[in-house]
């Protein structure tokens, strides 16, 4: 209970009578108050109302009096919580009261940090700043005591005010300290509630309102029948941030989005974070002149800034989902917020950095990921994956020396299936990393079969995905090839757009992966955007040019300039240049025209499984240049 030594001391101004005590029936009246409200605080009434009975109970035991609760705002003015008897007029007079020593009786308490009793308010300065209201209203004296949330901060007062000058008694100084006590329980209460109440509505890392909140939000604009929209945002490739950096350096970049998402709101559009790098912007009815491209496009600009954390910059992008409601065809919450996810997911699986409206179709392609994802786990546990191999020429020895390992899926009813259908997906469901260690077990069993057979020489490639180029995920692929001493037979390949976009955070990766004398490449290069500061300072041995410039390369003079191109800058640095996609003979003559070192492509060999390889090799080698597959 609050400190009550100043409250029965003989103080001159409001002074207690030798003969005053408190009775053993005033003590039951004290003790009733306080089983009465603690008891409705127990059954979790609301706090305001609590605080009205408190008022009005005090009122009761002090006749001629209004009780009022006043409480302190973040800009330190005293405004009144609750006050059932004082007149509407009242309350907006004492709203916006300033502590201090002439802020009558409650600004006196707050200022002094100790209760205040003014026995005669027309003649003590206490009042001098509120000495108007007092007239008008008709007050005589007034008892304020302070609320304390602990010993050494007060959050407000609780006082009686009386129409008549007087000095309280002991009992009405006990109902004083005791009103007070309740009061500070009840808003340490309410405090405690809000804080639950938030964190369920709330995310707790970015502080906006959550899934949860988001759904109540949703039910409330279908209830009220209005059109509304709802775009769901996806960070592009932020797991891979988690995997490198770690979940606190993660974390804090989800924080640093968050604040540039908050950054563009204005009326009638909302934000939430729901889970993950997944936020969702509800745009409702006052919002519906808004266009919505120009929405993604803001979104599109707000990351061209980097986000720093601590010494690293992350150059973020976004996936977006575009869906409806519409009262003329009314759907459920669930069912748009599964809308927005596919929508979003589609933007992903088209490279990210845009936005998809949702359309029907998407439905029933979901539904065939979802069946493809049950048959991905079936082939994992059944050993349904396996690798075939696809030879590659140097054209500077003329010898096949050289294969790129290639999944293939055996699947038990649709036949074999190509890794366009799986891997993208497996990517999504965070299991391509298993993938990859089957592929890097298999090709290094098959090099030692083969060696067996006479075959020592061969060096194969192996793609790695983004999504695990990490310290762990990449060690893990490591430790058998070195284990079985093949690290010199071995090739990582990884796509430009990944190495470009993550350049910082994979540099110490390629080093450490280039150290262990296996070789680097970059996987269909000239797709995309490439820095040769980036190309310079990375420890690659290959540029792979993409099929997609080999494929018109004897007709289109502009796949040839580039072509071109990439062949003299890759041997500048000192590269070698491999061509993938070489069908015709017309193409092979160009690339090797071009000083192109490696070639694969139709043109020799389809993909092969391991039993074939050798076979495949013999008979490429044998008559090489009248081979046309």
């Amino acid at each position: 209970m609050q400190s009550t030594t100043s409250l029965y001391q003989n103080d001159p101004s409001c002074p207690i009578e030798a003969n005053d005590s408190v009775s053993f029936a005033q003590l039951e009246l004290l003790y009733q108050l306080q089983r009465n409200i603690l008891e409705d605080v127990a059954l979790t009434e609301g706090y305001k109302s609590v605080l009205r009975k408190l008022c009005l109970m005090a009122e009761e035991m002090v006749p001629n009096s209004l009780a009022s609760i006043m409480l302190l705002d973040d800009n330190g003015l005293l405004n009144v919580l609750a006050a059932p008897s004082i007149p509407k007029e009242g309350v907006n007079a004492l709203n916006g009261l300033v502590p201090g020593p002439f802020g009558g009786s409650c600004g006196n308490t707050v200022y002094r940090k100790k209760p205040t009793f003014v026995c005669n308010i027309l003649t003590d300065e206490k009042w001098q700043n509120l000495r108007a209201v007092a007239e008008s209203f008709g007050l005589g004296s007034c008892w304020s005591m302070p609320v304390r949330i602990s010993e050494d901060e007060i959050i407000g007062t609780f006082a009686l005010t009386s129409f008549e000058p007087s000095s309280p008694t002991v009992f009405q100084r006990r109902i004083l300290d005791t009103c007070a006590y309740i009061v500070s329980i009840i808003l340490r209460r309410h405090q405690s509630d809000s804080k639950l109440e938030h964190l369920a509505y709330h995310d707790v890392l970015t502080g906006l309102p959550n899934r949860t909140y988001l759904q109540i939000a949703i039910e409330e604009l279908i209830l009220e029948n209005e059109g509304f929209s709802l775009l769901m945002f996806g960070l592009d490739r932020f797991k891979i941030i988690n995997d490198t950096h770690g979940h606190d350096i993660g974390d804090k970049v989800l924080v640093a989005s968050a604040n540039l998402l908050k950054s563009m709101l204005y009326e009638g559009l909302r934000l939430f974070h729901i889970s993950g790098d997944e936020f969702v912007l509800l745009v409702n009815k006052s919002a519906k002149d808004l266009s919505l491209d120009e929405i993604c496009a803001k979104l599109k600009i707000l990351y061209q800034t980097p986000i720093q954390v601590n010494e690293l910059q992350f150059y973020l992008s976004g996936s977006m989902g575009l869906t409806y409601f519409d009262p003329d065809d009314p759907t459920s919450l669930y069912t748009l917020l599964k809308q927005a996810d596919m929508a979003m997911y589609e933007a992903k699986r088209q490279g990210g950095k845009k936005m998809v409206h949702f359309e029907a179709e998407m439905a029933i392609k979901v539904e065939d990921s979802l069946a493809l994802e049950g048959d991905i786990h079936h082939a994992l546990e059944n050993n349904e994956f396996e690798v075939y191999y696809q030879p590659i020429l140097n054209t500077q020895t003329q010898k096949f020396s050289n294969l790129e390992a290639l999944i293939r899926w055996n699947h038990p009813v649709k036949g074999v299936i190509s890794p366009l259908s799986f891997i993208s997906l497996m990517e999504d469901m965070g299991m391509i990393h298993e993938l990859t260690e089957i592929v890097v077990e298999s090709v290094l069993k098959d090099l030692s079969d083969w060696e067996k057979q006479g075959s020592d020489t061969l060096k194969v490639s192996i793609n790695l995905s983004g999504r695990e180029f990490n310290e762990a995920q990449i060690q893990s692929l490591l430790t058998p090839i070195l284990v079985a001493d093949r690290a010199q037979q071995i090739e990582f390949e990884l796509t430009e757009s990944y190495l470009m976009s993550h350049a910082e955070i994979v540099l110490t990766l390629l080093q450490s992966i280039r150290e262990t004398g296996i070789t680097l490449s970059i996987d269909d290069f000239g797709t995309g955007y490439s820095s040769l500061s980036y190309l310079k300072r990375f420890p690659i041995d290959k540029l792979k040019i993409d099929q997609s410039l080999v494929r018109d390369i004897s007709d289109d003079n502009s796949d040839r300039a580039i072509v071109s191109a990439v062949v003299a800058m890759g041997h500048a640095l000192g590269l070698k240049v491999v061509a993938e996609g070489v069908e015709t003979i017309e193409h092979r003559k160009i690339l090797e025209q071009q000083g192109v070192e490696l070639l694969q492509g139709y043109l020799f060999s389809k993909p092969k499984p391991k039993n074939l390889v050798l076979e495949t090799l013999a008979i490429l080698t044998k008559d090489l240049e009248a081979y046309v597959k």
